[in-house]
């Protein structure tokens, strides 16, 4: 599998969701609000963040209070190829971002009673297998908790670029030959593109138009969103259009992905002026005696009754103190980021044509700049200084040392003792000093979170689990290095077949790499980590098996957005 491109949204929980913000506003009966969001503070603010993006691809952002405007501007161009500035009216493609307005359409339907969150999908598109790991509804879709495979991300597995043609049909057809999921539905929270283009396929299914004349006609229209469409021709003329771009000046280059046009998760094309009218629309449009906005709030819970902090097609948290409700966005060069909050009222859009210029990270800059922290500490922080500590000796540190795997995101941790204290190894630049308040849990002094680590003897071996500030652990397993030599690889060369992708790979080490390609195209590069195991660095891992008389004939492709998918020797 390649590695996952700008398309996908940062995983680092893997966590889908960076909570950026900023702030500002013109009138507030506040006098705190009034003196340190005036509109000449947010104006200094915004434009000594963004100064990046001037003479250079660029960023736009509009910020609001009480749904009207404070404060927009577009920054740098939006074509260098004729130095077009880019402005409040410049259209840019917001990725990932138009989740948020898929579920918004999920929404009518439901309060139109045309649909219920918890149907069987297979109603609406009966292709998809009766998956043995449970039933998938509406609600998993909206919720990213299917365990439906990214699609995106089995088009890369498949050795194929992301520059072809593909369109929803496509994705349901690549989604359809898939014999299992990545998870039991409703068990994690797991991201994938697939859920919201299942999504678009089944408002298509309800209403007999198409995803774009339904979110036109039903959506943009009555919000007055005049340059907001749906991207589904590459031939089509766009008024206003930033070009994306990656790299640095003077050798710019373009991101080109004319030709794929999925859409549900991806392809709302906007303006910046367009998006502060949706912001309003939000909180107008009444589905009952609820807004949309409030709507799209709504906490689900997991099979165990743990509550989401993923909603529909939002994400809820704080940042520095704040409730937030927010949503990023990547896609081909293209990133975008939305930012509410419910209790201040106040809302921020960034959108950016720049790859390296990311419209998040500039949420972050601004928010630091503008929004102050709530003078109150977190209850985590309080608890990770104050829990008391304790003393182990080295003996009793001892146990826990060795090499640890997590088949989830295929990562591998070393722990030690050094001197009388225990380390964890994340990588060699970053070593952590672990210290014990019981006998088998310890902590991470000086961190602004609560991390908890703690170990339990197996059979045959040690288990670690990682949670920070009381979230889902992450868990690890110890093993037995496996330090293949160029001399003991060529055992695991060959070419495999798997008929969920529909290719074949061909394995061949190179040193003490082994390499997976398609053709002549190289995919990824693994180093062995455990006996028949081999991982990589951002692309799962692979185990081989072997028959009653030790000889290979498969091995599983494991990777968090796919699940373990079969290959079989050829």
């Amino acid at each position: 599998m390649v590695r996952k491109t700008q398309i996908k949204m940062t995983k680092s929980r893997k966590s889908y969701l960076q909570f950026i913000v900023f702030i500002g506003l013109l009138i507030s009966t506040s006098a705190h609000a009034q003196s340190s969001y005036d509109l000449t503070t947010v104006k200094s603010k915004a434009d000594s963040v963004f100064k990046e993006c001037l003479n250079a691809p660029g960023c736009a952002v509009g910020i609001m209070y009480k749904e009207e405007p404070v404060y927009t501007k577009g920054y740098g161009y939006s074509n260098l190829d004729y130095n077009t500035t880019t402005t409040e009216e410049t259209v840019f493609e917001i990725g990932s971002l138009s989740m948020h307005a898929t579920a918004s359409a999920i929404m009518l339907l439901e309060n139109e009673g045309r649909i219920s969150l918890d149907d069987n999908i297979r109603k609406y598109l009966p292709e998809l297998p009766d998956y043995a790991e449970g039933t998938i509804t509406i609600r998993h879709l909206l919720t990213h908790t299917s365990g439906l495979r990214d699609y995106i991300v089995l088009i890369m597995a498949g050795g194929r670029p992301l520059d072809i043609e593909f369109d929803n049909e496509d994705a349901l057809e690549l989604m359809s030959k898939q014999k299992s999921l990545c998870m039991i539905p409703g068990s994690s929270l797991r991201f994938s593109f697939s859920n919201y283009t299942a999504l678009a396929l089944i408002i298509e299914r309800i209403t007999e138009k198409s995803y774009a004349e339904y979110m036109t006609e039903n959506l943009f229209g009555p919000a007055d969103m005049i340059n907001t469409m749906v991207y589904q021709n590459p031939q089509e003329v766009i008024s206003n259009r930033a070009i994306s771009y990656e790299g640095d000046a003077p050798n710019y280059q373009k991101v080109l992905s004319e030709k794929f046009t999925a859409n549900g998760s991806l392809h709302i094309m906007t303006t910046i002026n367009d998006f502060i009218k949706w912001n309003r629309f939000l909180k107008t449009r009444r589905l009952g005696n609820q807004s949309l906005f409030d709507k799209l709030s709504t906490v689900s819970s997991l099979n165990n009754g743990q509550q989401l902090t993923y909603r529909f097609g939002l994400e809820g948290g704080t940042f520095n103190g704040y409730e937030l409700m927010a949503h990023n966005g990547y896609a081909f060069g293209y990133s975008a980021m939305y930012l509410n909050f419910p209790e201040e009222e106040l809302s921020l859009i960034a959108m950016s044509s720049n790859m390296n210029l990311a419209a998040p990270g500039k949420a972050y800059d601004l928010a630091d700049a503008i929004l102050p922290p709530k003078s109150t500490s977190s209850t985590s922080n309080t608890t990770a200084q104050t829990r008391k500590t304790i003393k182990l000796r080295k003996k009793q540190l001892d146990k826990f040392s060795g090499d640890y795997f997590d088949s989830k995101f295929a990562y591998t941790r070393k722990v030690y003792v050094k001197g009388d204290t225990l380390r964890l190894e994340i990588n060699p630049e970053a070593i952590r000093t672990l210290v014990p308040v019981s006998k088998n849990e310890f902590t991470i002094p000086g961190s602004s979170s609560h991390v908890s680590i703690v170990f339990d003897e197996l059979v045959g071996n040690m288990r670690m689990s990682v949670s920070i500030d009381g979230g889902e652990p992450a868990v690890y397993e110890s093993f037995a290095p496996a330090n293949y030599t160029s001399n003991q690889l060529p055992q695991f060369n060959g070419e495999f077949f798997s008929e969920e992708l529909g290719v074949t790979y061909t394995l061949k080490h190179e040193g003490t790499t082994l390499s997976t390609y398609v053709g002549e195209r190289k995919l990824v590069d693994y180093v062995g980590i455990m006996a028949d195991n081999f991982t990589s660095e951002h692309d799962g891992y692979i185990s081989f098996q072997r028959d009653s008389n030790g000889k290979i004939i498969g091995f599983i492709l494991s990777d968090y957005s796919l699940g373990s998918i079969s290959f079989t020797k050829s």
